[in-house]
Parts: structure tokens; C-alpha cells; sequence
């Protein structure tokens, strides 16, 4: 391979290489930066195209795993804990049956009174309300029945609360809505504190709504229902919130840090019969009694295995008129149930939160990430430099793909978007999340990029050869160079070619008598026709010196019979001459005569020349024997001699009469040479 080809590849190389990296760089930089920094968005862009694919992914693993059928899902397509989890919900059916949004306490009250009256597994495990209770009811009497029937009830319930307002530490102080540690509601929630004695990087609040202090204090379970959004789609859940409450010292008022687990947690925790005190905070999770470890984000928070659209029959709902003294024993409860009350009414947004597989209420999102950690099915997303370095391995391949060539790059093409989604798709379905779009968005800019890169450098390399050669090589060849440049090597070559020199026979003399316009004429007529045989013979037109014409045949494009068709343009020129001198005569112009000479052999091509201007051409004793050749027309009187080289080459389809052997410098022995006289067929 030459020096030039070598360097073209290497700059190709190289360029492709640069362009992977730098959008790795830029894409990934952008990705992961902290969002205070996303001044432009682009890191915001980036994260809602990714989280898209997820949503893709979600729905995707429903359809597969979910076994839907008719807007259902078959029953034994719900495993673990879901078939305990009942999801009762005051909805329209409830609110047209109470007639009211707001459902009496003591409704709630008989129904864990009933339960209560029930053997030991028909008792729900767990009756959680998914209601905020955090204002006294209109009826006393009814707030009374349901703190006492939470108190006595045999299995676990419990009800739900909710941090808002993000803490500001410069106004938290003044805050009317920071309470007070030592005020009722908080000191009937400290028994549901997490014991944290580090700072954590959760999020941090300045309010919470919880239930009056009497139902808090009667409750055995309590946890926040907050869940996360990404792209405005709900789908993580934190483990554990934190906010910040006032602590009064004499005139002094200092901040007190206080940690609550999330309703998801608590609950699991319950029914996997461990308790606060069996879990450890670790930098990749939550470790549950030495057991297994739940795994969160750096912010604790955990991916929620979502399973089905919302009323899909994934999770088994009620309605909550069921739990009215006429209806209960109508519920149909499983054994060892886990209900979980909320509000479902059609067309309203209030606790209805979009998940990636479309709007749910609250609750649901609930019992998702419940049944998430209860049936360990966590959705596992692999570490920032693991995805980078897929990334830049994909990359990689695909930047190796464009390098090859055109038949490869389309093959890249499709690879940057099979690949991607084949993995992305393919390991969700395992519970793995791989970065999914991504690495096709940075695939494709490389590869327009780059292909951009290819075909304009490719552009000036082909505008380059038709520049150099279109003016003294056959067309047909032209293109053929154009396109398989590699065929070209311009730094200078050895090649087995034949070569013709061409002189007109007392030019000097023919051009005295001659006006410089007529003798630009004359000479523009007799090269074009010369040239056009080279041409039409598949040959090179190498250069003019005056009158005379230099040809070669057999490069830059390779010819098996360079020599007869050398042979067969030397014939064709003599014919032409005729012609041209008939034409001659008729404008009162003697004729002329030329000698032509051909030899065959190794001869040295190469753009020679200056920095500013070069052109193809050929040197080497093969030539200089040719213009010998060429002037040997003199002594023996003829019009074309060729070498016994170019001879053995085309001795089957040539007519030729031996002339003589001489001596030419450069050569040890005598050469043999040939008048040639005709080509056979």
C-alpha cells in the first residue's frame, strides 16, 4: 500500500475516531450532569428521549409477560404478593352509594370491625388507607369508632401522609408551615420516625400532612405515598423523605432533621414480618434483615415495576360500597388479604398520577411498588460507567462499520438501531435497564457525520482524478477510477505497460509557411484526431511536446493487452493521417508524414511535477527506447517500428515485418525491431 493511500486511511481513521469520542462525550456529559447545571436543557432533552424508551419498555414487558387479554389479565399471569393485594376504591359506584365524595369514618370503622370477627386467615394481613384523614370529621362520634377500631384491630392497619414544600433553609424559620416538634401531630408521628443518624441525599420538605393526631396514634402502620416524577411520569418511589420541624430552646429556635419511610416500605416491611429496625441504608440500597437488598438510586428511591394498565384486572379491585354493613361479607376477600383504600372517580385528576403505562390513582402506584419489593422483582439499572462503556463499545463498532466502507455503513445503520432497542427491550423483559436510545442517537450522529466527512472528501478525490485524467484518459476509464479510487495511486509506480511516441515528419520546415493562426489550426485539428484514437483505444494520453504525441496503455486502469492496443492505435493513426492529408490537399496544403514508435516493458507512472502543478506521466528506459523507436522511422523508412517486446506481447493479432536488431543504450544486447504493418481482425 503507498504512502498516500496509507495516509488517506489513516485521516479517515482517525477523523471517524475523533467524532465517536467527541459525541460520546458531549451525549454522556450532557446525560449526567447534575440538572443545576442543564443551563441549555439538553441534559433535560436527553433524559425525556431516554425515559420515552422506558415508557416504550414498560408497555412493551405488559403485553408479553401480562398475558392481556380483551383489556383483562389472565389470572395466573398475577404471581406473588398481587394475589393477595386488593385494591378497594371509593369510586363512583361508592360516592352514587354514600352519596357523598366523603365517606363516613365510622364506615371504615365497621369494616375493620368485621374483619375482625373473622378466622384468623380470612383477617386482611393489612388494611392501609390511602385517604388523607388530616382534619376532624364532622361527626365526632364517627372519628371515635374508627381511632378505636384502628387500635383493636387484629391484623396491621394504617393510613397514609404526604410531605410537600420543598425545605428552604433560608425561610424555614419564619415558615407558617413548619411545625412545631413538640406539637400534637408531631409527637403522635415520632413512633414512625426511621432512625437515621447520618444525612442522607433525599429530598427535604418543610411541611407534611398526616392524620389527626388521635387516628396517627391508633395507627400501627404510617408512611408517605409520595412518588417521584421523571418527564412528568411517575415512576419511582422514595424509600425514605425526609423534612424538618421546629425545636423551640428558650428564645432560640433550632432545626430538628427527621426521616419517615415511605408508605411502599412500611407495608413490605410488614408483610416480610421485619420491622425498622431490620434494615440497613447502604450506599446502592436498603438491606432488609441480612436477607436481600432493595436496591435504590443515589436519592433512595426505588423503580417501581409497574405490571398493567390501570383497571387491567393486574390488581384485583373492589368497589368501597362493599364495605358497607349490607355489602361487606360480598367482598370476596383472598385469604390473608392486603387492601389498599383510595379514591378512583372517573375523569377526576385528584390522586391520579401518569405512570408509564398510562394514568393511575394513587393507590395503584402504591401496591406496585409494594408488590416490587414484597416479590423482590426490582428492576435492576446498570451503573453509569457500565453504560458507558456498552456505549462506547457500540460506538466503537459501529465507527469500525462506517470505516469500511459503503456496504458496511448500511449494515451500521441498521445495527444503530437494532442493537439498542434489541437490548433494551430484550433485558427489561429480565428486569435489567440498559440505556436504550442513547446509544443509537450518539450511533447515528457518527455516522452522519462521518459518512458527511466520507463523501466530501471522497467528492474532492473524485473531482481530483476527473480534473487530472478526463482530459487525457478515456472517459469510460475516468469512471472506472472514480469509482475505485484505490485503483489510483499517484505517489509514483512500476507498471508493465506499452508506450508510443508520435513525431511529425519536418514540422519545422511545414510550419514556416505556415500564419500562427493557421498553424494553432492545423495542429489543434491533428492532435484532437491523434487523441481521440488514444482515447477510443482505452490508452492515456501522456503529454504533448510540440507536434509530437506521448501515450501509454495499461495504467492507471490495468490492460491484459496494453500492447495490441497500442498497436491497434498506431494503425488507426495512419489511417487517420490519410484522411486528415485528403482534407489537407483540398485547403492547397502539402501532406505530411509521421513516425510512430511503441515499445512495451516496465515504466515508471507518477503525478510529477512542481507543488502548484503536476500531471501523470511516465519515465524509464521502456520510454526513452519508444522515442528511439520513434526516430528510427527516419532510417528505415517506414512509419511505425515496435520493440520485439511489445512484439511477443501481440505477435498473434499483428502483421509485421522484421527489420533489424540495434543497439540501445540501457539495453545489454541487441533489440530486435518490427515494422508494423497491419492488426489481424
Amino acid at each position: 500500500m503507498s504512502q498516500v493511500k496509507q495516509k488517506k486511511k489513516y485521516n479517515k481513521s482517525l477523523f471517524i475516531l475523533f467524532i465517536s469520542l467527541f459525541f460520546i462525550v458531549i451525549v454522556l456529559g450532557f446525560y449526567n450532569i447534575p440538572p443545576r447545571f442543564d443551563v441549555i436543557g439538553l441534559r433535560s432533552l436527553l433524559r425525556n428521549v431516554e425515559n420515552i424508551s422506558l415508557n416504550w419498555r414498560f408497555l412493551s414487558k405488559a403485553a408479553t409477560k401480562a398475558e392481556a387479554v380483551i383489556g383483562t389479565i389472565k389470572t395466573k399471569a398475577v404471581s406473588g404478593i398481587y394475589k393477595k393485594i386488593v385494591v378497594a376504591s371509593v369510586d363512583d359506584a361508592a360516592v352514587q352509594y354514600y352519596g357523598n365524595l366523603v365517606i363516613d369514618r365510622a364506615v371504615w370503622a365497621d369494616m375493620l370491625q368485621y374483619y375482625n370477627t373473622q378466622d384468623e386467615e380470612s383477617i386482611p394481613r393489612m388494611v392501609f388507607f390511602d385517604i388523607f384523614f388530616n382534619e376532624p370529621s364532622a361527626k365526632p362520634e364517627s372519628d371515635k369508632a374508627f381511632q378505636e377500631a384502628l387500635k383493636n384491630y387484629k391484623g396491621n392497619a394504617g393510613e397514609n401522609m404526604m410531605l410537600e414544600d420543598f425545605y428552604d433553609k433560608s425561610s424555614i424559620n419564619n415558615s407558617k408551615e413548619t411545625q412545631d416538634y413538640d406539637s400534637p401531630q408531631a409527637k403522635s408521628l415520632k413512633k414512625f420516625e426511621l432512625k437515621i443518624d447520618k444525612n442522607l441525599p433525599v429530598k427535604a420538605y418543610a411541611k407534611i400532612v398526616s392524620p389527626i393526631p388521635e387516628l396517627a396514634e391508633s395507627a400501627k402502620i404510617m408512611g408517605t405515598i409520595n412518588v417521584d416524577e421523571e418527564d412528568d411520569i411517575y415512576r419511582k418511589c422514595p424509600m425514605v423523605m425526609k423534612t424538618y420541624y421546629k425545636v423551640k430552646t428558650g428564645d432560640s429556635i433550632k432545626i430538628k432533621e427527621v426521616y419517615y419511610p415511605s408508605a411502599a416500605l412500611a407495608i413490605a416491611l410488614k408483610l416480610l414480618k421485619a420491622d425498622f429496625k431490620d434494615i440497613q441504608l447502604q450506599k446502592d440500597g436498603i438491606l432488609v434483615k441480612n436477607d436481600f437488598t432493595i436496591p435504590t438510586d443515589e436519592f433512595y428511591r426505588l423503580s417501581i415495576n409497574y405490571k398493567g394498565e390501570a383497571n387491567s384486572g393486574y390488581l384485583r379491585g373492589i368497589s368501597a360500597k362493599y364495605f358497607s354493613k349490607d355489602n361487606i361479607d360480598k367482598t370476596g376477600l383472598p385469604r390473608n388479604a392486603v387492601v389498599l383504600v383510595g379514591y378512583n372517580i372517573q375523569g377526576s385528576t385528584v390522586n391520579s398520577w401518569p405512570s408509564p403505562l398510562g394514568q393511575m390513582n394513587s393507590t395503584e402506584h402504591l401496591a406496585y411498588a409494594i408488590g416490587t419489593i414484597v416479590n423482590r422483582d426490582f428492576i435492576i439499572s446498570l451503573p453509569v460507567w457500565l453504560n458507558a462503556l456498552y456505549i462506547l463499545l457500540f460506538t466503537l463498532l459501529i465507527a469500525f462499520l462506517l470505516f469500511k466502507g459503503i456496504r458496511t455503513t448500511i449494515a451500521a445503520f441498521a445495527f444503530s438501531i437494532a442493537i439498542p432497542l434489541a437490548l433494551g427491550f430484550g433485558l427489561f423483559q429480565f428486569n435489567i435497564q440498559i440505556i436504550t436510545l442513547i446509544p443509537m442517537i450518539i450511533s447515528i450522529l457518527v455516522l452522519v457525520v462521518g459518512e458527511i466527512y466520507i463523501i466530501l472528501t471522497e467528492e474532492k478525490e473524485k473531482r481530483f482524478i476527473k480534473s487530472t485524467f478526463s482530459k487525457y484518459v478515456n472517459p469510460d476509464l475516468v469512471n472506472i477510477l472514480i469509482q475505485n479510487p484505490d485503483m489510483l495511486q499517484l505517489g509514483g509506480l512500476d507498471k508493465d505497460a506499452t508506450i508510443l511516441f508520435s513525431d511529425i515528419r519536418s514540422f519545422t520546415t511545414l510550419s514556416e509557411g505556415m500564419s500562427p493562426k493557421e498553424l494553432i489550426s492545423f495542429l489543434n485539428i491533428y492532435l484532437s484526431r491523434m487523441t481521440d484514437i488514444v482515447m477510443e483505444t482505452k490508452g492515456t494520453l501522456d503529454k504533448y511536446i510540440g507536434d509530437a504525441v506521448v501515450a501509454f496503455w495499461g495504467t492507471p486502469i490495468e490492460l491484459p493487452n496494453h500492447a495490441l492496443n497500442g498497436c491497434r492505435a498506431a494503425v488507426k493513426m495512419m489511417e487517420a493521417l490519410k484522411k486528415f492529408n485528403e482534407e489537407q490537399a483540398q485547403q492547397g496544403r502539402k501532406p505530411i508524414n509521421i513516425g510512430i514508435g511503441l515499445n512495451s516493458g516496465c515504466i515508471t507512472v507518477g503525478n510529477i511535477g512542481s507543488e502548484k502543478k503536476k500531471n501523470y506521466t511516465a519515465i524509464g528506459e521502456t520510454s526513452t527506447l519508444a522515442e528511439d523507436l520513434q526516430d528510427e522511422n527516419k532510417t528505415y523508412k517506414t512509419n511505425i517500428i515496435i520493440s520485439e517486446f511489445t512484439y511477443e506481447k501481440a505477435k498473434d493479432s499483428v502483421i509485421v515485418r522484421e527489420l533489424d536488431s540495434i543497439r540501445v543504450k540501457g539495453y545489454s544486447s541487441p533489440i530486435k525491431i518490427y515494422e508494423l504493418l497491419d492488426i489481424i481482425g
